[in-house]
């Protein structure tokens, strides 16, 4: 790795750097130019020859709506950063965060739009870039962000250093972004005490003459070679140093544990002129270059970096194209009118006639007949060139097939083809498209691995952040939030400085799109499976872009939620929330007894009071028993025998008028339940709902406990 802190070899550096692709670039010029430029599609030589002999110089442009059309096969897709755990204490949870989060960075930063811009870029010319940046999330904010902002104009302003081998340029040593500033703006950017020189332009920056002046400066990202040690600790897990000095801290003996070197790096900022630096150097928060490069059809080709964008292999045919075109039209609706030949005396006295020959409606044209002169005549013209259309064919043709474009992309369709036909062009003219999605995938998906280690810098503190959800919906995180755990533990939730996580891009349509397809398969399975369509009514609600539908889809989850059928593992924080609260308040505040208990309630104690009953008759008979047999034996103590039977005839009444009284009890809970039912049934629901309804129900209710604990 280049020490790039060192002036002397950040010039030489550079100056391969621009040496090597000093040919690319003139070239990647030339065709920004051709598409952008007046005139650019034509070669200077011949147009000076055109216009030397005044003829006419037409572009018929025909690779502009090439970019278009594969530029828009890119915005029609949708590019999404995934993140998944990969190890470290790294979970799925966090993962998440992750992601919610680097898409807040995205909507912040307007992605949508610079990923676009890039994209046509490299579509054109096969070389753009954009960059991440640190900042404040707003101007009155105290709080750092990352930010992800376009490069404009990077063919001739970014400049990679050492000898890159990957399309993200991630092994690079260093890169260099050119700006050219004003000589107040340098001021407030240099720390040394003396003048700006500016570093000059390249060869492919001289295209126009006049433009934005000022004094070019370089901004050197670079890395700077660090060597730091791991600590693995006696159940494997591996530290760093910044953890070793925490554990310690907590007083944990690490004296013991394995240790070793390892040789890394770290990002640092620097601006430069002509003549040396201009600032000190500035550590960064990122681990990998913040330069993001897109280079369709990339290879290393004699260890010399290459890539190319959709047009410079047509520009041949377009320049024929135009030139072929020009002359056609020059000879055909631009040729002069066929002059008619005669003598001066044939036309004496006809002047006018003459004049006018070619728009009058004259039938005939009068001359005068001069011996030995022919007749006047029109001469023979040369019929239309079959050359130059042929020529026309076949650039237009060769366009197509050397973008690997056709008629289907080109919204072309003829209509005298199938569709199986036109499907097959199509997928023909997909593989025309495919360096350039995988280009733009791969540089999205390096920006995502960036922010994923930058951010346990930037936010490394217990704070509030936007998150957007995969739907487009924000939310609020609480970062390193601190919570006690069952067992009194301290627990972190959040918390980015743990675990290790790896960043991939997905393509496909966007949500909106992808939302309208799912709606329509439910729609499908619910004719196969009508309960399909009950069970997930709130998706079909919320698919619907119509005034309204959030709400009606927010009621319809909430029903399936209160009926729980929906899984614990898709209930939104905020939903877990409300559950939790309505179970706290029903263990605080038990419902009112159920109408069907109390009635089983009281066909228990009716039960039970027939079998007293039964037990007492039995009591009864069995002293009728032992008093007639007493009357037999003891017939001469009647005076004894009377006063027993009135105490068994006054004992019989006492029980009979308790049976009595507890089948009274029994009707009026049967009554009082009954009714607590119909007061039930006439709310409708099982929420009591309005304040008499609730009232008259827990009177009722109250009544019902009273009457039970007199039984």
């Amino acid at each position: 790795m280049m020490d790039l802190s060192n002036f002397e070899t950040l010039k030489t550096a550079r100056t391969s750097a621009q040496e090597v692709e000093s040919d690319r670039r003139e070239k990647m010029m030339e065709v920004a130019v051709f598409l952008s430029v007046d005139g650019g599609q034509w070669e200077d030589d011949v147009g000076r020859l055109f216009d030397d002999y005044r003829r006419p110089k037409y572009t018929f442009d025909k690779v502009n709506p090439i970019v278009a059309a594969i530029w828009g096969e890119l915005a029609d897709n949708e590019f999404s950063i995934r993140v998944t755990p990969a190890g470290k204490g790294a979970d799925e949870d966090t993962a998440k965060t992750y992601a919610g989060l680097i898409r807040g960075i995205e909507q912040r930063s307007n992605a949508r739009t610079v990923y676009s811009h890039c994209a046509k870029a490299a579509i054109k010319t096969g070389f753009a870039c954009w960059r991440l940046e640190q900042d404040w999330a707003d101007v009155d904010s105290f709080d750092q962000d990352l930010f992800i902002r376009p490069i404009h104009d990077a063919i001739d302003r970014v400049w990679f250093l050492g000898n890159y081998q990957e399309q993200t340029a991630e092994d690079a040593d260093g890169v260099i972004i050119e700006h050219t500033v004003s000589e107040a703006e340098a001021d407030e950017i240099k720390t040394v005490d003396r003048s700006i020189v500016g570093l000059g332009c390249t060869n492919a920056s001289e295209t126009f003459n006049y433009k934005r002046e000022g004094k070019r400066i370089g901004e050197l990202i670079y890395k700077k070679p660090v060597t730091k040690t791991l600590y693995q600790s006696p159940n494997g897990e591996i530290f760093g140093e910044d953890d070793i000095e925490e554990i310690k801290a907590a007083g944990v003996d690490a004296s013991e544990w394995r240790s070793r070197k390892r040789e890394t790096f770290k990002v640092c900022v620097r601006y430069f002129d002509a003549e040396g630096f201009i600032t000190d150097e500035e550590e960064t928060v990122f681990d990998h270059l913040p330069v993001i490069p897109v280079l369709p059809n990339f290879e290393i080709l004699q260890n010399k970096p290459l890539s190319r964008g959709a047009i410079e292999l047509l520009m041949d045919e377009q320049r024929v194209l135009n030139y072929a075109v020009s002359r056609k039209v020059e000879d055909t609706a631009l040729s002069p009118k066929p002059k008619l030949m005669t003598t001066a005396e044939q036309v004496a006295g006809y002047e006018r006639k003459l004049a006018t020959m070619n728009n009058n409606n004259d039938p005939a044209f009068v001359y005068k007949h001069v011996e030995g002169h022919p007749a006047p005549y029109y001469p023979q013209v040369p019929g239309h060139n079959q050359g130059l259309s042929e020529v026309i064919g076949l650039a237009g043709q060769g366009i197509e097939e050397s973008a690997g474009l056709f008629g289907p992309n080109l919204a072309k369709n003829e209509g005298v083809q199938s569709g199986v036909a036109i499907a097959k062009q199509q997928h023909k003219g997909d593989l025309g498209t495919i360096e350039y999605f995988k280009a733009v995938e791969v540089a999205i998906a390096q920006t995502g691995k960036v922010i994923v280690h930058a951010l346990p810098k930037v936010y490394d503190e217990e704070r509030e952040a936007m998150m957007i959800a995969e739907d487009g919906d924000s939310s609020t995180v609480k970062l390193y939030e601190r919570i006690q755990g069952p067992n009194g533990e301290a627990i972190v939730l959040n918390d980015l400085s743990k675990g290790i996580y790896d960043v991939t891009c997905d393509i496909g349509p966007g949500f909106a799109s992808r939302r309208d397809q799912t709606a329509e398969q439910l729609a499908v399975f619910g004719q196969l499976d009508p309960t399909i369509i009950q069970q997930n009514k709130d998706l079909l609600l919320a698919s619907q872009e119509l005034p309204g539908m959030k709400d009606a889809a927010e009621r319809a989850r909430w029903q399936l939620l209160q009926a729980g059928q929906i899984p614990e593992s898709q209930w939104t924080e905020q939903e877990r929330e409300q559950i939790e609260r309505a179970r706290l308040q029903a263990q605080q505040n038990p419902p009112p007894p159920d109408p069907a208990q109390i009635i089983a309630q009281a066909e228990a104690t009716k039960a039970q009071a027939e079998a007293q009953r039964a037990q007492a008759d039995y009591e009864s008979k069995k002293v009728q028993t032992q008093l007639e047999i007493a009357k037999l034996r003891q017939s001469q103590d009647n005076d004894n025998f009377d006063h027993a039977e009135r105490e068994l005839k006054l004992m019989r009444e006492q029980f009979e008028q308790q049976q009595n009284s507890q089948k009274e009890y029994f009707e009026n809970i049967k009554t009082m339940a009954e009714t607590l039912k119909t007061i039930k049934e006439a709310v409708g629901a099982d929420a009591m709902v309005t304040r008499p309804a609730v009232e008259s129900y827990a009177q009722q209710a109250e009544m019902i406990d009273q009457a039970q604990e007199q039984i």
